[in-house]
């Protein structure tokens, strides 16, 4: 059956997919946007059939545009999940990848220049 042979190819092909392809960083201490188009996805959505698609549960923290996963870097550590949908042939498989998104530089600053202040 051809649906069983798509999900163990999707399978398979989860299986190779990491939360450091999108990023050089640690998944605990991201900065930097993610590139959700990494070589070994450009090759998968030129297969045969084959479609990946990438969701962020949080806009607010990583929003997804186009290959990109534009980190928002704001008051606040914050966490969003990655999800990323590869289908062939009608089948379609998930797997998740969490990041933190580090504070904002200027938010630690400020936070820690408040932080020190004597207000007693």
């Amino acid at each position: 059956p051809a649906v069983f042979d798509s999900i163990e190819y999707i399978n398979g092909t989860l299986n190779g997919i990491s939360a450091s392809m999108f990023t050089s960083e640690s998944t605990s201490a991201l900065t930097k946007n993610l590139n959700l188009n990494p070589q070994a996805l450009i090759d998968l959505n030129t297969a045969n059939g084959t479609t990946v698609s990438c969701t962020s549960s949080d806009s607010n923290v990583i929003e997804i545009s186009g290959t990109t996963g534009i980190v928002k870097r704001g008051a606040g550590d914050k966490t969003a999940t990655i999800t990323v949908t590869v289908s062939h042939n009608g089948a379609s498989q998930s797997k998740t990848f969490t990041y933190t998104v580090l504070a904002s530089e200027d938010y630690v600053a400020v936070k820690d220049t408040y932080d020190k202040l004597d207000l007693s």
